[in-house]
């Protein structure tokens, strides 16, 4: 879907390097090398904001169990992403 939206709006070339943006912000995240906010303590959950530059991009909410990271949702950072973290049920 993110991809989609982009290569609609911006032609694919673009949305094949913000789609790789992304996953490097992520993978930076597991290997230390790309912030991250803690969220909660138990479950270990911290946020990922991945932007570009100026302006909208992306939070990915991810869960650290030992030395594995696992991607539980990501939202563009204009959706309303602050409910469903209020939902403990989603982690």
């Amino acid at each position: 879907m993110i991809w989609s939206w982009n290569a609609d709006e911006y032609g694919e070339s673009r949305a094949d390097r913000y789609l790789q943006f992304l996953f490097d912000c992520l993978e930076g995240a597991a290997e230390g090398r790309w912030p991250m906010r803690k969220i909660s303590e138990d479950p270990p959950l911290y946020a990922v904001m991945m932007r570009p530059g100026r302006g909208h991009g992306h939070i990915a909410f991810v869960q650290l169990v030992e030395d594995q990271m696992t991607v539980l949702n990501i939202f563009h950072t204009a959706q309303n992403w602050q409910d469903w973290l209020k939902q403990s049920d989603q982690f």
